[in-house]
């Protein structure tokens, strides 16, 4: 049950980025994955060439990619306090996207924090690693980096339609407007 959800997880958000797009079918499958696979992987590799990842990197990278994640899970609690009845069939339309959206983020967040928890582990153990290793490792960490923060970058601008369109329009939110 577990890991049907979160192939559900991917598949959603996948699908809506997918349906979301101007292009039809398989064009927009194409866009879609190359703007959230490979140009994360293309850029992951380079910037693995570049700096390999280090201890002191991901010391500091895992509670930056805590909080970024502390955020998306603030973002889908706000999200439960849309009111379908005060609101049109766009506007529940975005709440639904984004609520699939956040979740997404949430599944990558924490894959994220436990793939620096488990590079850092590993790299300040006593075990001698290769430096291609290094390399394969590093070119994996920035991958999903980069894709966690294009992941954020939608997450962004669909709050942003939100707030905007005035999605979020329950009592709660007109007493600090």
């Amino acid at each position: 049950m577990l890991f049907r959800n979160l192939t559900q997880i991917v598949a959603d958000n996948y699908t809506a980025l997918a349906g979301e797009s101007s292009w039809p079918g398989r064009i927009a499958w194409g866009y879609v994955a190359t703007v959230f696979l490979a140009f994360p992987t293309v850029a992951g590799i380079a910037l693995s060439f570049v700096t390999p990842i280090w201890s002191g990197l991901l010391g500091t990278l895992a509670p930056v990619f805590g909080v970024l994640t502390g955020f998306s899970i603030n973002a889908i609690m706000l999200l439960t306090r849309h009111s379908e009845e005060d609101s049109y069939d766009l506007e529940t339309h975005i709440v639904q996207e984004t609520r699939k959206f956040t979740l997404y983020s949430i599944l990558v967040g924490l894959t994220l924090i436990g793939l620096l928890v488990g590079v850092l582990i590993a790299s300040k153990s006593t075990i001698s690693i290769q430096y291609d290793f290094t390399r394969i490792v590093s070119a994996g960490v920035y991958t999903v980096m980069i894709h966690y923060f294009l992941t954020l970058l939608v997450i962004t601008h669909r709050l942003h339609s939100l707030i905007e369109g005035g999605a979020i329009n329950n009592a709660y939110w007109n007493l600090f407007s």
